[in-house]
């Protein structure tokens, strides 16, 4: 069983909550963390800067695909940021992991 953290940045806590709690619903992620953070990036030809709300979701890989068309279809931003990591954790947690976010 292969866990991944999914990495996405949202405009406020209430997109994150909204479109995260969609994912939790679903059972396509186990757990989200939300992390307050200042953005700086390329936009239009400029630099801008932004608050935004980062979060980390643990799922399954085999979510992953579920869990990024649900992302970017939901997403109020044009191009969101959804990034997959591929990780390792305790077994225990592995477990849990692997059982909460089976899927709907």
């Amino acid at each position: 069983m292969t866990i991944i953290s999914v990495y996405v940045t949202f405009p406020s806590q209430g997109q994150a909550k909204k479109i995260t709690g969609a994912l939790l619903k679903q059972h396509l992620v186990a757990c989200v963390n939300y992390f307050p953070v200042k953005s700086a990036y390329w936009w239009g030809g400029k630099i801008e800067e932004s608050a935004e709300v980062a979060t980390l979701m643990k799922a399954r890989l085999e979510n992953w695909d579920a869990i990024k068309a649900q992302v970017q279809k939901t997403h109020p931003y044009k191009v969101p940021c959804v990034v997959r990591y591929e990780v390792q954790a305790n077994g225990a947690y592995e477990e849990w992991v692997a059982s909460e976010s089976k899927g709907v």
